[in-house]
């Protein structure tokens, strides 16, 4: 008894998360799929290792800030969490991923547990020398957009499909270009390039199609519609 008390507590929070439209999260996660696509392309020259060759950000990384700084606002504003408790989640969570994208980024040889890697953190932050693989303020500054993008990405619909479709790939021409003056050679982003164009033009191309589906979302059939979003999404993460 006590336990069903408990869950009951929470039905205020879990039946609007449950009412969240399928084909809405399902375009969501793959449009932050393909701007995860076009920042690892430019972050696997800004921030590559230092030492030669010069590794790209890992792609799960970028994917999971973007996926991140994305749900967590959303969630809080679909259970209705607007007074301090939201700033506080806010802030707390900004903290958690850059302390997170700064470890893995900077420091992945060191401990999770290590004062090591945090007191070499601080000195890059003051700009010493340290032992850091990439610069700790240019990983805080992919926070910062992966958090800007998180407030101001408009909804998921046909529209911000095509948009992405047709401006993302300006964006990963200039990605490809900026690699290639900085140093081909010397960057392994370059053999990555392919498969980041063709996974981009996969998730655009499956975003539009999910979009012009309305029925996608018929309430009646929501099971059929994670279905979909497995049959569709496999293929696109495989690539």
């Amino acid at each position: 008894m006590g336990n069903w008390a408990s869950l009951q507590a929470f039905r205020p929070f879990i039946d609007p998360v449950r009412g969240l439209p399928p084909r809405q999260e399902l375009l969501s996660a793959l449009l932050i799929f393909s701007e995860a696509i076009i920042i690892y392309v430019f972050a696997g020259s800004l921030l590559a290792t230092t030492d030669t060759p010069h590794e790209p950000l890992p792609f799960l990384l970028v994917l999971a800030l973007l996926w991140f700084a994305r749900m967590v606002p959303h969630l809080l504003s679909t259970i209705r969490i607007w007074d301090a408790r939201f700033q506080i989640i806010m802030v707390g969570s900004i903290l958690l991923s850059a302390v997170v994208v700064v470890k893995v980024g900077a420091f992945p040889g060191h401990g999770w547990l290590s004062a090591e890697w945090i007191h070499e953190a601080g000195q890059s932050l003051i700009l010493r020398e340290s032992d850091a693989s990439r610069s700790v303020w240019l990983l805080i500054g992919l926070v910062v957009l992966a958090w800007w993008r998180g407030r101001s990405r408009s909804e998921p619909s046909l529209e911000t499909a095509y948009s992405l479709l047709r401006y993302g790939l300006i964006w990963l021409a200039g990605g490809a270009i900026l690699t290639l003056i900085v140093g081909p050679d010397a960057f392994l982003i370059t053999n990555y390039l392919t498969p980041a164009l063709a996974g981009f033009v996969v998730a655009c191309l499956i975003s539009v199609a999910i979009a012009r589906q309305p029925e996608f979302d018929h309430p009646a059939a929501p099971q059929n519609g994670w279905v979909w979003a497995l049959i569709l999404i496999v293929p696109t993460l495989v690539i």
